[in-house]
């Protein structure tokens, strides 16, 4: 015979709708027969009357359970319905009744509107007060978390939040013992001490805490509060995945990867960070998208690791930012996936709030160069600015805005420090920029011999633009005796990346554009010859053309009439030899 718990009368937790509800309920089971005529009068009194024995409660529960049961999933709303009501039923008249975990269970639903019921902060802060009271350590660890972000309506009082932390930790709550810990560990509130903290993790995982197990494996691994100790760490965080805590299997993969404790074993990494990515690890995995990134423990695929990175930027917690990072740089440059400029700048963008190493950079250059967005020159050096200092593109990206001013106002001596910054490093594009503002005495003076040195840096890294300085320089005598050989060698070279401006001063001079049977550097030496194959004499040919053409509409040249002259001849010169009716000479 099941007891019942008197208790004062308890005025019915269930809204008018509610109770006409109920009783609409017990009707429609009747007419359907869905319950037994017990159970149908529990519906009915719980509508009508008011609330006496808990007992009466939990064979309300236990009614709505079964409704829900018969009515099945082609009413999943009511179903729905039932359930809210019938929770927040119980755990409102349990709170009335007096019981801790109830009230502070009510409170937190009340918090967050759970079950149905209205949001109302300051009811919520009343019921868990009282459940913390009584000495509830899920109250107490709550109001802690309040009274430390300034929540509920509360003002943020560390002092008050410390105090409710040790009372729940002295009460036996190991996520409070473990929170405690880690603020002794970070120095946080209090003073730091990592042998309280290590001590503070031994209590939680004594009491199956895994999380603090995790904590505890990591501060042997150091040797923070505890003799150091990597085996003993490996066999603690290998309790706490094997226990299904996610960071513990994380964690353990890192172990592997990282031979702690354990001899190294990729194979066994990647099983546990799988593991762990099923339970919505996002750093999990993240790491197993780097390992397909650069084959390690698999083969090497970028495809898959996009996909990983994917899943992880979608999973919003930590690691996703980093995975946010990642998935851009792929759709960015179509690795992995097809190029995507929008996408890549909308996860630059998460990625650059989130404070992710070289998010700022690439965000940046999609300002400069309006990739998935508009041109923004002002924004793209403000980016270039904040990540200058640890990424070398960056500070040479910031030197092009400062030498052209586009988003700062022109420096030539700005955009000279920042080169000279990345150039240091190694960076070709700027060793090419210094090369060339030593070249024209941009931000410094003018200085071949420093030109060339630092135009032969970034030309060994086939920096094109370095190579066409370059070969200017050899054959015009810059701050290197002439020499044509290296000259077009130089040239030759930057022109089969591209550079229009290589091949036209190719053209200009007479040279091929690639080596012939016919050693033209040698013959060059004795005298001009023109040869060039028809994508050059193309080239060159509109060159003239719109040389014409733009002094042709300049009336206050007075030697167009010269230069249109002296273009014309040349433009006949080039139709002759591109359709071979004029011999090379």
């Amino acid at each position: 015979m099941m007891s019942t718990v008197a208790t004062d009368k308890v005025k019915s937790p269930f809204s008018r709708s509610e109770r006409n509800q109920l009783m609409a309920w017990s009707k429609l089971t009747k007419n359907e027969k869905l319950l037994n005529g017990f159970q149908r009068k529990v519906l009915y009194e719980a509508g009508h009357y008011n609330f006496i024995f808990i007992s009466r409660l939990h064979r309300l529960m236990q009614t709505l359970k079964e409704l829900a049961t018969q009515l099945g999933e082609d009413q999943e709303d009511t179903v729905i319905e039932l359930q809210n009501i019938g929770y927040s039923c119980y755990l409102k008249v349990q709170a009335h009744a007096g019981y801790p975990e109830l009230q502070f269970m009510y409170g937190e639903a009340l918090y967050y509107g759970l079950y149905d019921l209205e949001e109302d902060e300051l009811e919520a802060l009343q019921w868990v007060i009282k459940s913390a009271n009584q000495k509830n350590v899920d109250a107490q660890f709550c109001l802690h978390n309040w009274y430390y972000l300034g929540l509920c309506g509360l003002e943020e009082d560390e002092s008050k939040s410390l105090e409710l932390l040790e009372c729940a930790s002295e009460n036996g709550s190991a996520e409070a013992q473990t929170k405690l810990g880690d603020w002794y560990k970070e120095g946080l509130v209090v003073e730091m001490n990592v042998k309280k903290a290590a001590k503070l993790y031994k209590l939680a995982s004594g009491a199956g805490f895994h999380e603090a197990t995790v904590d505890l494996a990591i501060c042997y691994s150091h040797g923070d509060g505890v003799s150091k100790n990597e085996k003993k760490a490996f066999r603690l965080m290998k309790s706490a995945a094997e226990g299904g805590c996610a960071r513990g299997k994380r964690m353990l993969g890192a172990y592997y990867s990282y031979s702690t404790g354990t001899p190294e074993n990729m194979k066994k990494a990647l099983k546990w960070w799988e593991s762990a990515a099923e339970d919505n690890d996002a750093f999990s995995a993240y790491l197993i998208g780097k390992c397909y990134w650069v084959g390690d423990g698999v083969d090497e695929n970028e495809e898959t690791a996009y996909e990983w990175f994917k899943t992880a930027a979608e999973l919003e917690d930590h690691g996703s930012d980093e995975a946010k990072f990642r998935l851009g740089f792929c759709q960015y440059h179509g690795r992995g996936c097809e190029e995507d400029d929008r996408a890549a700048y909308i996860n630059f963008c998460d990625a650059s709030e989130a404070g992710i190493e070289n998010a700022d950079f690439h965000l940046g250059k999609c300002y400069y160069f309006g990739h998935g967005t508009s041109k923004n020159y002002i924004s793209a050096a403000k980016c270039f600015e904040s990540s200058a200092e640890g990424n070398l593109n960056a500070a040479f990206y910031l030197g092009e805005c400062y030498r052209d001013g586009t988003g700062v106002q022109k420096n030539h001596q700005q955009a000279f420090e920042f080169y000279l910054k990345s150039a240091e490093q190694g960076d070709d594009d700027a060793q090419m920029a210094i090369g060339r503002a030593f070249y024209n005495g941009e931000g410094v003076e003018e200085d071949d011999f420093e030109a060339v040195k630092w135009l032969e840096l970034a030309a060994e890294q086939e920096n094109a633009e370095a190579q066409f300085h370059l070969g200017e320089c050899h054959l015009k005598g810059f701050g290197v005796p002439e020499n044509p050989v290296k000259a077009v060698s130089y040239l030759r070279a930057s022109a089969a990346q591209g550079n229009d401006d290589a091949i036209e001063m190719l053209f200009e001079n007479g040279y091929a554009l690639e080596e012939t049977d016919t050693s033209d550097i040698e013959v060059k030496n004795s005298g001009p010859v023109i040869e060039v194959f028809h994508d050059a004499a193309s080239r060159a040919r509109n060159l003239y053309s719109r040389t014409i053409e733009d002094l042709s509409s300049d009336q206050d040249n007075k030697y167009k009439a010269n230069i249109v002259a002296f273009n014309s001849e040349r433009l006949e010169k080039l139709d002759l030899i591109m359709s071979n009716e004029e011999p090379i000479s």
